[in-house]
């Protein structure tokens, strides 16, 4: 009995390590949402400040191949009209503006929509709006708490930027 229960202890580490053998993403907990980022980072940052900023850099060059998450917080800049969930979905879905600042939609069309492949994913915990561009792309994530986050990359493609959200919709 007691020469089972010595190799059942001694199988289970091996079966935990082929379970996770070779995985290419690492799991990210931000904001309170699980994303699933590549794996090999280059450097990690936490720029903190008001909207802690936490970059992920994929290269030896600084400011290249980097993934960024921010939280978006009321931008005393920044005169949505409306709720700032209400005015990325309108920007990003051509929804009625609610409200909205006509101006500054017409702003972040010229920024983040003319130009890019946009639209939106949603699910149950976030509804996330993409901006893919071809030197840089945005996601801005929305919960159901009323929390926002920016993700923004120079360098992953759509499919890879779906992957990186999928898990926290």
């Amino acid at each position: 009995m007691k020469k089972i229960c010595f190799s059942l202890l001694l199988l289970l580490p091996m079966l935990g390590c082929q379970a996770t053998a070779n995985p290419t993403k690492t799991d990210l907990l931000y904001n309170g949402h699980l994303f699933s980022v590549p794996q090999k980072t280059f450097v990690i940052a936490s720029l903190g400040g008001n909207d802690n900023t936490l970059v992920l850099r994929y290269g030896p060059e600084k400011g290249k191949k980097y993934l960024a998450f921010a939280e978006m917080k009321d931008d005393e800049n920044a005169d949505y009209g409306c709720d700032q969930s209400v005015f990325f979905g309108t920007l990003f879905t051509a929804s009625p503006s609610d409200g909205c600042n006509v101006e500054q939609l017409t702003a972040f069309k010229s920024v983040f929509v003319d130009g890019h492949d946009v639209g939106e994913w949603a699910g149950d915990k976030l509804t996330v709006y993409f901006s893919i561009g071809s030197e840089q792309s945005f996601l801005f994530a929305f919960d159901t708490a009323g929390k926002a986050i920016k993700i923004d990359t120079d360098f992953m493609t759509k499919a890879e930027l779906e992957e990186v959200v999928n898990r926290a919709l």
